[in-house]
């Protein structure tokens, strides 16, 4: 009788550890999902003016964090920058969620952590910014090059750099 108390006595207190633990950690919750095949509410911040579905949102006790899954590799040890934008608008998105701190940008090959930084969104509002004036018809800084201008859409329309 002594020794099945014993284990007893054991599962129990690694089983109350375990459970102790998932409370002061704070277990990951998805909280907002963008599958393909199911329905996801479009996310909005009128204060950015942007919208979008961002691939997963996950939150516990303290704070939000964001996931973006990518279809391509990465060939370098960092991740894209256009895709960096995307997670960092994500991050703007999933704030309604609650406080933010970062999120994961998921490749084929390799996946990266990216903070939410005053910086990443100072890029954003930059790219928001450069957006909404050439909407506008308003000047655009680019940096041409044939790579960017063969796929551009505005090359035969108003292009002056294509010509």
């Amino acid at each position: 009788m002594g020794i099945f108390h014993m284990v007893l006595f054991v599962f129990l207190t690694i089983f109350a550890c375990f459970f102790i633990y998932r409370i002061f950690r704070g277990a990951n919750k998805v909280v907002y999902r963008d599958k393909k095949g199911t329905y996801a509410p479009i996310l909005e911040n009128h204060q950015w003016k942007i919208r979008g579905k961002p691939d997963l949102i996950l939150k516990n006790n303290w704070y939000v964090t964001v996931g973006e899954k990518k279809s391509g590799i990465s060939a370098k040890n960092s991740p894209r920058f256009h895709d960096q934008m995307q997670l960092t608008a994500g991050f703007v998105l999933a704030e309604q969620y609650g406080t933010v701190r970062g999120g994961y940008l998921y490749y084929r090959n390799k996946s990266f952590y990216i903070k939410n930084t005053t910086r990443q969104r100072q890029k954003l509002a930059d790219i928001l910014e450069y957006m909404e004036t050439s909407e506008k018809g308003g000047p655009v800084p680019v940096n041409p090059s044939k790579v960017k201008c063969r796929s551009c859409i505005y090359r035969k329309k108003q292009c002056t750099f294509s010509k």
